[in-house]
């Protein structure tokens, strides 16, 4: 599991890189890790949404979008995204 100075470092360059840029697509490869609260397909509710930020809580990553919603990823053990 990647200890939090990973994850700040991780979420630094992804705070940089992301914020502004809009969803064009998205590709759930393996549907079993992904919980989606919101009900129906994830790709219609991420599809066209922009990323307003990025945090960081405990050894989540947090992203808002501009429709108010959060995306949040655990990176678990593999450390990746």
């Amino acid at each position: 599991m990647p200890e939090l100075p990973d994850l700040e470092v991780a979420r630094a360059l992804l705070a940089q890189r992301l914020a502004g840029l809009t969803i064009d697509a998205v590709d759930v490869r393996r549907p079993i890790v992904v919980r989606n609260l919101l009900g129906g397909e994830l790709a219609a509710h991420l599809s066209g949404r922009r990323f307003a930020a990025v945090r960081r809580r405990g050894k989540f990553l947090l992203f808002p979008l501009d429709d108010q919603h959060l995306l949040a990823v655990n990176p678990m053990a593999a450390g990746r995204l």
